[in-house]
């Protein structure tokens, strides 16, 4: 007795037969139906043009999808495909080929694909944007956004067809971005779909550790941290809080704003791993002398002209310390004044000081 070939059948083609209005970048897909836990290999040809291939697997009463793209279409545009499928174990032997589609594409105009980064998430403080183009008319500006206010991120530009970049930077850890682009050219501008991400908590540094020293006349504050990733237009800012966790003014100020300390580490310079010290040095007013503070550093951009931290990238890491000012910030004028009240009182209790008048009363 002769056993059965097993059967495969290709299902619901798209672009379907007849297909019109069809992206300039289509997607070609086909169902599979055949044997149970069978691979199989379909090759997809347009034109008469092999333009690739998929494995799948197909199950009882269960079917797989096998999908190649085919890019850069023309406009109002005829185009014909078709595939073959054979066992992925013997892939030259064809045990099937399909009949013939075709679709039509759409009129001119630009259409939008591979967006990236989209629905992915643990992206760092900067990542390159970049997006596919097809169907332009000569030279195309795109335009990309952040959809959070629709502020501009960056412009690139492209030829008809091709991908456009650019970089975002100074994204904030463990958070949730949306962006799209306008591509622009000589038929019109076009909107492309919005495309999301998520940043994960990378950071350009590592705090490890923050530690205070009033011994010096004022405060110094020494941070270490080590690098770990590089991002341009970021400084190491420095905040003082009260008890009662308000913000302390600092003296002498940074750029007239004494609410905050800043400096420019150079981490680009750095490889990741690599460390380094920062000190910073201030005093407080006569006010704040005797009481509780925490001092409090963060890694974020720079320009940052507010008295609060903002576009934190990193931290804070903290250390608290109670605030005894020496001599050297009593000052010498200070520390007379004080001997001499001493001596006054030691020679008017001995008697040596008389303060009565000339007359004796």
């Amino acid at each position: 007795m002769v056993a059965a070939v097993p059967t495969v059948e290709v299902l619901n083609p798209s672009p379907a037969n007849g297909a019109t209005d069809v992206s300039l970048t289509p997607d070609l897909v086909v169902e599979v139906d055949g044997a149970n836990n069978k691979e199989y290999l379909v090759k997809f040809y347009g034109e008469s043009t092999l333009l690739g291939s998929a494995v799948v697997t197909t199950k009882q009463n269960s079917v797989d999808v096998a999908t190649v793209q085919w890019p850069g279409r023309s406009p109002s545009t005829s185009y014909s495909w078709y595939v073959t499928v054979a066992d992925n174990a013997d892939p030259n032997t064809v045990l099937l080929t399909s009949g013939t589609w075709s679709f039509t594409t759409r009129a001119p105009g630009i259409d939008f694909s591979n967006p990236a980064p989209s629905g992915v998430s643990g992206i760092g403080p900067s990542t390159t944007l970049s997006i596919d183009i097809a169907g332009g008319t000569g030279t195309v500006t795109v335009n990309f956004y952040n959809l959070e206010g629709n502020t501009p991120i960056g412009t690139d530009t492209v030829t008809g067809s091709g991908t456009a970049t650019t970089v975002w930077s100074y994204l904030e850890s463990n958070t949730t971005y949306s962006w799209y682009v306008v591509a622009t050219d000589s038929t019109g501008s076009y909107t492309s779909p919005t495309y999301s991400f998520a940043t994960g908590t990378q950071s350009d540094v590592i705090f490890t550790s923050v530690s205070v020293n009033t011994d010096t006349g004022g405060i110094t504050v020494r941070v270490d941290l080590a690098a770990a990733n590089t991002q341009s237009n970021t400084s190491l800012f420095l905040y003082v809080y009260d008890e009662n966790n308000n913000f302390v003014a600092t003296y002498p100020t940074d750029d007239g704003y004494p609410y905050h300390r800043y400096k420019n580490v150079g981490v680009q310079t750095m490889k990741p791993g690599d460390t380094t010290t920062e000190y910073f040095s201030f005093y407080l007013t006569p006010d704040d002398l005797r009481k509780d503070f925490r001092v409090c550093v963060y890694w974020q951009k720079t320009n940052v002209n507010s008295g609060e931290p903002s576009h934190i990238i990193a931290g804070p890491s903290c250390a608290s310390f109670y605030y005894i000012p020496s001599l050297g910030t009593l000052g010498f004028i200070g520390l007379l004044a004080m001997l001499l009240l001493i001596v006054g009182y030691s020679m008017r209790k001995n008697g040596v000081l008389n303060l009565k008048g000339c007359d004796g009363k």
